[in-house]
């Protein structure tokens, strides 16, 4: 026996209500099969305007989920630059590192080289202590002998000019008559009768016998000695103010001297004594 069409059981149905029962009652066929309730066209149009709002709540998540995964994307390579960055940065902080060993390493030889530059240094320094108290003590016998010598060519220059007696002579020009104003004035050795002017210097110059013009011009101006004479005793000379003394009439005496030279013979022997 085959089953009715779909219009045939829509007539039986149509044929099977009754009119005074309520739509939303369950609706029997003739047969006695429960029927489906209609669905009215307001919730039909609820329904789809409901999974419209759905799917466009749901295309909305997707794009944001695309928004997100993007994000993290570009997060990913940000990190991605950042941790080769930092391998870059590790890798310069072991050169570095590496660097500052050689350089400790290097400082460490150079303390070394130091230590004993110092400890040769320090021996010497003894030496040169040693030498300097030699030198003192040879400087100290050589100034007693130079001394000596230029005491003993005074005396001669003095014995010579027919006097026996010098001092230092010192006064102030204040005046300014033939210095500047307020200008020392000073003489090695001086005597009066007869008045004889005597200086010693280790390098006679020409300006040297400028200075001395000057003073015997102070004397006879000021003191009203006239005609002095004057002396230079000197270790070396200048041909310029050897010319100079010759033309002035002043006399040089030169040391060591042959009435000297016994002295500096001296005064190397107790050296090497």
């Amino acid at each position: 026996m085959t089953r009715p069409s779909h219009e045939a059981r829509g007539s039986e149905d149509t044929i099977g209500r009754t009119d005074d029962i309520d739509d939303e009652t369950p609706k029997t066929t003739l047969r006695g099969v429960a029927k489906v309730p209609h669905v009215q066209p307001e919730a039909q149009l609820r329904t789809e305007q409901q999974l419209d709002q759905l799917t466009q709540r749901m295309d909305q998540l997707i794009e944001k989920a695309d928004e997100i995964i993007q994000r993290m994307n570009q997060l990913i390579q940000r990190l991605d630059e950042i941790i080769q960055r930092m391998n870059q940065l590790i890798q310069r902080l072991d050169e570095i590192i590496q660097r500052m060993n050689q350089l400790i390493q290097r400082l460490d030889e150079i303390t070394h080289i130091l230590s004993e530059a110092a400890a040769q240094m320090r021996e010497l320094v003894g030496e040169m202590r040693y030498v300097r108290k030699t030198l003192q003590a040879h400087l100290g016998v050589v100034s007693r002998r130079m001394e000596s010598a230029v005491d003993t060519a005074v005396i001669r220059i003095l014995k010579k000019c027919g006097s026996e007696r010098a001092h230092r002579f010192w006064t102030v020009d204040g005046k300014g008559i033939v210095f500047e104003p307020g200008t020392p004035v000073e003489i090695d050795a001086m005597s009066i009768d007869p008045p004889i002017a005597i200086e010693f210097t280790n390098e006679l110059r020409a300006d040297d016998i400028e200075r001395l013009l000057k003073k015997l011009k102070f004397l006879e101006v000021v003191l009203g000695i006239t005609n002095p004479s004057a002396a230079y005793i000197a270790f070396e000379v200048t041909r310029e103010a050897a010319k100079m003394a010759e033309e002035h009439g002043i006399e040089i005496v030169r040391i060591p001297e042959p009435y000297v030279r016994d002295e500096w013979q001296s005064a190397e022997e107790d050296e090497e004594e």
